[in-house]
């Protein structure tokens, strides 16, 4: 018989048979696990680096943990920008050119040779400044926008001839030594064309004051006397820097890109190339001789006195370039470059103020350039009431909607270098008389 219920309730246990997992529902289960397992050691990831390196990981960050990546002022990215250039006894520096073009002095430009010779129906121009003056008189190049523009204006029978003496970082009193060295060397010009401003007030305050380096002295100067001495371990840093760049862009590719697990190894990688090169600096700049890389002690580390004094270096160097000019019977103009930091210069695209626009940020050339370009302005209208040929370009954008700029310095994509040098030939054709003249004898020959 059955046993009696206690209670009513059956207290036999029940037998009943587990159906086991199909192979379907083991491989979701085991998946499953894996992906919650993956999730716990992507979250102690996140939360071992924010605790090694005090901020959340992402793949855009990592050049943080880099001086050498960020636009940092530091002796370690002078040398690198030191690497592509020689030292100069007259001018700071110049490219390290072979044989065959040793006779352009160093200098990147269209023109065969230094023009020694007045031609008629030729004039003869000469263009100063940085990498926007560069970028403008060879990259475009200028000699082409000459030739369009006066075949435009039915003109076409006037030769220009552009000699670009213009290198990136340059600034006063580079400027006025190459037109110095050029004369001396006995280069002969119509026209002298100085395209500046932008590195004579952000450089002197951005990198040369805050590495000991006289505010007039060349960029990375400290860094070509090193370079000179100490060829092979400037070699190594230059190796280093862009093995470092090249690992922090690998890790802002691919499926993996944003994982915390993988982004600590990058982490990892990054500080230890940046620890090489911190030692490699620290030994390049325990050998540097002190005055010659240097230069006089700075009379202040204030930023807007050295802005001011900048300015005032600025000023007088195109004061003499004017002179120097006249001297040498050609004419002189001297345009402020444009430039994203003047305030409604331009209506910035949303890609210039999301990529190309940094006011506030120090860790770049921003607010250097926010602070010095309304000084220049100012200096440069005094210097036109005095009788320099100057002409401020800041506004020439004021209303041009379109995406001219390709980084947060002061460099111009294609469109907008072209526009710039439009600007300049334009403006010369209708003020210089020398162009005016090779026009006319063209119109009447």
């Amino acid at each position: 018989m059955p046993a009696p219920l206690e209670g009513g309730v059956d207290t036999q246990p029940l037998n009943v048979r587990q159906q086991p997992l199909s192979g379907r529902k083991k491989a979701a289960f085991a998946a499953t696990l894996a992906v919650l397992m993956l999730l716990c050691i992507e979250l102690l990831a996140q939360g071992g680096f924010y605790a090694t390196y005090g901020f959340r990981y992402r793949p855009g960050r990592l050049s943080r943990l880099s001086r050498a990546i960020n636009a940092i002022p530091s002796e370690l990215h002078n040398d690198a920008v030191a690497a592509d250039n020689i030292v100069h006894p007259y001018v700071g520096y110049v490219r390290d050119v072979p044989p065959d073009q040793q006779h352009l002095h160093g200098f990147w430009t269209l023109a065969d040779e230094l023009p020694r010779h007045r031609v008629p129906g030729a004039v003869n121009v000469l263009v100063t400044g940085g990498s926007v003056a560069l970028e403008v008189g060879y990259g475009v190049p200028l000699t082409h926008v000459f030739r369009e523009v006066l075949c435009e204006r039915r003109r076409g029978g006037v030769a220009v001839r552009v000699f670009t003496a213009a290198l990136g970082g340059m600034k006063q009193p580079q400027q006025l030594m190459i037109l110095n060295w050029l004369a001396t060397q006995g280069a002969v010009f119509d026209v002298v064309v100085n395209l500046d401003g932008f590195n004579d007030v952000v450089l002197p305050v951005f990198e040369n004051a805050p590495a000991g380096v006289h505010p007039a002295f060349p960029r990375g100067w400290a860094a070509q006397l090193r370079k000179v001495g100490a060829g092979r371990e400037v070699g190594e840093l230059a190796f280093l820097r862009r093995a470092q760049m090249e690992l922090v862009q690998a890790a802002q590719g691919g499926a993996l890109a944003s994982s915390a697990l993988l982004g600590l190894y990058y982490a990892h990688a990054v500080v230890g190339y940046e620890r090489r090169i911190a030692t490699l600096g620290a030994k390049l700049m325990a050998g540097e001789l002190a005055f010659q890389a240097k230069g006089p002690p700075l009379s202040t580390t204030d930023r807007d006195v050295l802005l001011a004094e900048s300015v005032d270096v600025w000023a007088r160097g195109s004061r003499l370039m004017g002179a120097v000019a006249a001297g040498l019977q050609a004419e002189y103009f001297h345009f402020l470059q444009p430039n994203q930091y003047v305030r409604g210069s331009k209506p910035l695209s949303a890609e210039e103020r999301r990529l190309y626009y940094t006011p506030r940020d120090d860790e770049t050339y921003g607010p250097t350039a926010v602070a010095g370009y309304p000084l220049l302005i100012a200096r440069g209208a005094k210097l036109l009431a005095d009788g320099v040929k100057f002409v401020d370009a800041t506004p020439l954008f004021a209303d041009d909607q379109q995406t001219l700029y390709r980084d947060t310095c002061c460099h111009f994509n294609r469109e907008g270098n072209v526009k710039l040098a439009r600007f300049v030939v334009e403006y010369l054709l209708e003020h210089s008389t020398a162009l005016q003249a090779a026009v006319a004898a063209a119109r009447d020959g």
